[in-house]
């Protein structure tokens, strides 16, 4: 099974989650894993969704901003005491589970 939905740790998260009315559960790394776990998934991969643009100027910038922006949120986690292992920051992920 293979989804794409709106992830709950990204910067400004709820506005994806929350910019549909259809959302009706919210997932980040860590839910969704336990989710597909749960429902007896034996492989739960969950990976970040990335944005493509057409235009290779814009696509280096936003890859290099948006280097920065996760090594800023990695270390405001790291300050506060959580693990960023488990952490994806783009705005949707992607989960592939087998059974």
């Amino acid at each position: 099974a293979v989804f794409r939905t709106p992830n709950i740790d990204a910067p400004f998260g709820s506005t994806y989650a929350f910019g549909d009315f259809t959302h009706q559960t919210i997932l980040n790394y860590s839910s969704a894993v336990q989710l597909f776990r749960t429902l007896k998934f034996k492989t739960v991969n969950v990976m970040p969704s990335s944005v493509m643009f057409t235009n290779p100027l814009k696509t280096l910038f936003r890859k290099l901003f948006w280097w920065k922006a996760v090594l800023f949120l990695k270390s405001i986690l790291m300050a506060s005491g959580k693990s960023t292992k488990d952490v994806i920051f783009s705005p949707n992920i992607i989960i592939v589970a087998q059974k």
